[in-house]
């Protein structure tokens, strides 16, 4: 059986939930299940089913026959007794987690340690003229307030179970076990999936966005907690299926993107992308709708790389405005739109920027301030649960770019990034001016290996993990599994059916829309790979291309 979500009853949403009852992986576990790949299948009973399953059950507990699954607290005192264990309920604003067992070996060391919290952002009124000052400042709940903080629980006597990660609040100096496992089940005092799932959820920002003030749980905790989920599953004799997230034949995706904020010499733009076609790269080139190089335009389109909206809309009939003016001009349909931060713009908006998308039809934008690995589904909080907004978002971007001047870059720290960030086998959303370091840029891509990695435009990115991940349909039955998809594959695409012998790829042909997977004969370990990660996105050729690039 694959994993199940069970879904603990409303009272005990309510009592224990950390944040004005508002548990907010509530409709939305199953899109943090989906970014990471993992099928599984809602239970709509709120106790446990008969049959053995691994649940994953983010809030609550029962009160017997715990299954193997995932649980999160906080817990009663009554579980954690049958559980032989003891607990002290803890609130703080800030906390730092380690890790104890961490396979993952990425980029120029392990990750061991790392703080968060629940996100705080701070806006700004973008002046109207330089002369204009306008200060930054704090969205709600702001960083002091009792709502930002996180109800968790941490761990004394723990009897048989072992510690996964310990936990401690920030300036205090005693860590304390707080996500436990026998084998088969991990319980986590920690939301972490609630704090997972709520770093996907961007409130609406009346001003631009303008820096974090406190930073969410990074991709790398998350990840750490997709591989823990797994191990535990296929410990208790699960069997899984997981979506690898890019085309058959790559293990991680590039997707570059230009910002095209002023004019730019057509000689300097041309070598560009002869750089590019020598590369098989196709960017996404964003331009403002007051600068339109008309020329430079149709030849970017002409090498084959999309056209971008670089709003600086402040309404949202602007915004309209701005996709109708770039489509008539370059003669094409918008399919995406980033947000221009300069003088006079509205900046990025949060939630509200995530609607105008949504209502212009556009597949996909940005979102700020928050570091995620792969993209996902522009979400919203709506009558108690997490709900889609219809746009995706395409991951964080990485600017090369730290001003104008020529040594104003980040090369070294982005070619180091870039590389954890591939062998994780995730998505690199590299940003720069198409008029500056360029020299940085192409010593960036010669350091690529091409061939491992799927080089594509956002909509291109953002269509494919919309139509495999977040819209698709999959049900089970004895002896197959149907995945049906909202359109046909553009590419070949890749199943791992995973189990305790270990990974069958099943590789899916793309231009079709069902797709009818039988389960294979476990008995016979023939048909399965005898070496297995349980991180379906780690490439381990990635791994050694990025040791060799470390060492060197």
């Amino acid at each position: 059986m694959p994993l199940k979500l069970v879904m603990p009853n409303s009272k005990d949403q309510e009592s224990i939930s950390g944040r004005e009852g508002r548990p907010y992986w509530s409709g939305g576990l199953s899109y943090w299940l989906r970014k990471w790949g993992l099928l599984y299948i809602e239970n709509e009973s709120p106790t446990p089913p008969d049959e053995e399953c691994f649940l994953i059950v983010s809030r609550g507990c029962f009160a017997s026959n715990i299954n193997p699954g995932f649980y999160e607290g906080p817990f009663s005192k009554e579980f954690l007794e049958q559980c032989k264990i003891s607990g002290v309920n803890r609130s703080a604003s800030e906390l730092e987690l380690r890790l104890v067992d961490e396979p993952i070996t990425i980029g120029p060391g392990l990750l061991t340690v790392e703080e968060f919290g629940r996100p705080v952002d701070t806006v700004r009124k973008i002046p109207a003229a330089p002369n204009i000052n306008s200060e930054p400042y704090q969205l709600e709940p702001t960083i002091d307030n009792k709502k930002s903080y996180i109800s968790y629980q941490r761990f004394d006597q723990i009897s048989d179970w072992k510690v996964l990660a310990y936990v401690r609040e920030i300036n205090n100096g005693k860590y304390y076990p707080a996500i436990l496992s026998n084998g088969t089940i991990i319980l986590s005092g920690l939301p972490i999936i609630d704090i997972s799932v709520e770093k996907m959820v961007m409130p609406a920002c009346p001003d631009g966005y303008y820096a974090p003030v406190r930073k969410s749980i990074s991709w790398r905790i998350e990840a750490w907690l997709s591989e823990q989920i797994v191990s535990h599953a296929l410990a208790a004799n699960q069997v899984l299926l997981r979506m690898k997230p890019w085309p058959s034949g790559y293990c991680s995706a590039l997707s570059i993107r230009h910002d095209y904020d002023r004019p730019i010499d057509t000689e300097a733009l041309n070598d560009l992308l002869d750089f590019y076609s020598s590369k098989s790269i196709k960017a996404s080139f964003g331009f403002l709708t007051r600068l339109l190089p008309k020329a430079q335009i149709n030849y970017v389109k002409l090498k084959g790389h999309e056209i971008v909206l670089h709003s600086e809309a402040t309404d949202e009939a602007q915004f309209n405005q701005e996709i109708s003016k770039l489509s008539k001009q370059a003669d094409v349909r918008i399919s995406g739109a980033t947000c221009h931060g300069g003088i006079g713009s509205a900046g990025h908006l949060g939630e509200t920027l995530f609607r105008w998308c949504s209502n212009a039809g556009l597949a996909y934008t940005e979102q700020l301030g928050r570091d995620h690995i792969l993209p996902y589904p522009a979400l919203k909080w709506e009558n108690g649960s997490v709900q889609k907004i219809g746009t995706t978002i395409m991951s964080s971007h990485h600017s090369l770019d730290s001003g104008t001047a020529p040594h104003a870059h980040r090369l070294d720290f982005i070619m180091a990034d870039m590389q954890t960030r591939f062998v994780a086998g995730g998505l690199v959303n590299l940003m720069n001016h198409p008029d500056v370091h360029i020299t940085q840029l192409k010593k960036l891509i010669e350091n690529i290996e091409i061939k491992s990695v799927w080089s594509a435009t956002h909509h291109q990115v953002t269509e494919w993990c919309r139509i495999t991940k977040y819209d698709s349909e999959w049900s089970f039955h004895d002896d197959h599994v149907m995945l049906s998809f909202p359109e046909p594959l553009p590419y070949d695409f890749v199943i791992e059916i995973v189990s305790s012998a270990g990974l069958k790829q099943q590789i899916l042909s793309g231009s079709e829309s069902k797709y009818k997977i039988p389960v294979p004969n476990f008995d016979d370990e023939s048909e399965f790979q005898s070496v297995f990660n349980p991180m379906h996105s780690f490439g381990f050729e990635l791994e050694k291309k990025s040791i060799q690039y470390n060492k060197s």
